[in-house]
């Protein structure tokens, strides 16, 4: 009975089909789907890591995935759809969406299960010509977005928050700009500010200040300026007539100490803010625990080939021929000698056990420790241990590797996912 059901299926086929062969009906293994629908353009946004978009592959009676690109990779960008389609998969029809990101270089078929509906990173202007000063209201911090307003090529679909820096109480902050910034579809109002002591612009969620002004201390007097007498000391310029003081005539006023900054080895261990740590030294400060550097040392056929250092006694001091040539040049004791650090500060790591916090594209922390495992460390984005898994990279001195350590959601504590991962992307 089963052999003759065999033999009249074959017949069927091979009379029905024509040049069809038993072959090609064996290789039938995708899925039937639905024709494309359009659909009205919608912004989505994903927080999956396991997720993925495809490629149309097949027809509509026998569709199969073809993965193109993973999810996890664009947690930052907003997806528009465009088209959608129904699948059949295990007896049910799931719902994909046809849709491309924000910038334009991703697109592909996707669950609509993946999917959150809602704008992310991106930014919509609003129509204030008012300035206004304002004052701190409560801790926050001031920010540059990476892609977006004042920068080269600047997309308003495709912001990223860079550059996290702590609100100032003793400065009033002058805003020229008011913006709507989009986050996990949520919309926030955000300040284009510029601080009153010039040092910092940026942008800054409108709920950290509020109106107002910081009473400032008297301004101090501008250099000496006198009528030139047929000459000029070194330290003078002729400028139009008159003398001015060409060089600083005060030394630069060091930053205020962060609880960072010392170490009697009996402290707690702390997070230190990557780019606070940076402005730090580049305003004066001095560091005087070892940090461990990648220096990006030579660019050979097209790659840079990088150069791991131990840095000591790190300080930041004023260079050139005059004060308008003047710039900061970080200096090390690199081998008992002080030696000026080239470029900049790459993946520091803090031999005292500190751990660093980088709140650039994607954040994270690194140690030589591993982090307590049920703390909640300070982090800027506002889903960390809700929906979004912060991530911590764990220097091995010795080994000159990393160990990856992930928090769980679901034990609410962190996991150790790697081990002795010597090169481990960590930006």
């Amino acid at each position: 009975m089963k052999l003759g059901k065999v033999l009249l299926l074959t017949a069927a086929v091979l009379g029905a089909a024509g040049s069809l062969s038993v072959t090609d009906v064996q290789a039938k293994t995708g899925y039937q789907r639905t024709k494309n629908l359009a659909v009205k353009p919608k912004a989505f946004y994903s927080t999956s890591k396991h997720g993925a978009t495809y490629q149309a592959n097949g027809s509509l009676t026998n569709f199969k995935f073809k993965k193109n690109h993973a999810l996890t990779h664009y947690r930052d960008s907003t997806w528009v759809a465009t088209s959608k389609t129904y699948i059949k998969m295990h007896g049910k029809h799931r719902l994909y969406y046809y849709v491309h990101n924000s910038d334009g270089k991703a697109k592909g078929w996707v669950w609509s299960g993946y999917l959150k509906a809602g704008k992310h990173n991106q930014m919509r202007h609003e129509e204030s010509k008012q300035v206004g000063n304002y004052v701190m209201a409560k801790p926050g911090k001031l920010y540059q977005f990476g892609g977006g307003y004042r920068t080269k090529g600047f997309n308003p679909f495709n912001i990223r928050f860079k550059h996290g820096i702590k609100l100032s109480d003793k400065v009033t902050y002058k805003r020229t700009q008011l913006w709507t910034v989009y986050k996990h579809g949520k919309a926030s109002k955000y300040y284009y500010v510029t601080s009153s002591d010039n040092q910092v612009k940026g942008w800054v969620w409108h709920g950290f200040l509020k109106p107002g002004e910081v009473k400032e201390a008297a301004k101090k007097p501008a250099p000496a300026v006198t009528k030139p007498s047929g000459g000029t000391s070194n330290n003078q310029s002729n400028i139009g007539g008159v003398v001015v003081n060409s060089k600083p005539t005060t030394p630069d006023q060091k930053p205020n100490l962060e609880n960072w900054t010392t170490d009697d080895g009996k402290r707690e261990r702390v997070v230190v803010d990557y780019f606070e740590l940076t402005n730090y030294l580049n305003k004066g400060g001095s560091y005087n625990n070892a940090v461990s550097v990648v220096m990006e040392s030579k660019f050979v056929n097209g790659k840079y080939i990088k150069q791991r250092q131990t840095l000591t006694n790190i300080t930041s001091e004023l260079v050139g021929n005059d004060a308008y040539s003047m710039h900061r040049q970080i200096f090390a004791t690199i081998d008992g000698k002080k030696t000026p650090v080239n470029g900049y500060l790459k993946d520091p790591i803090l031999l005292n056990g500190d751990a660093i916090y980088n709140d650039s594209d994607d954040d994270y922390f690194v140690s030589v420790r591993e982090p307590e495992r049920f703390k909640h460390y300070d982090i800027d984005q506002q889903d960390a241990y809700i929906t979004e898994v912060p991530v911590w990279y764990q220097y091995s001195v010795q080994d000159n590797d990393y160990s990856v350590w992930r928090f769980n959601l679901k034990t609410n504590q962190w996991d150790k996912t790697q081990s002795h991962v010597a090169d481990v992307v960590i930006h």
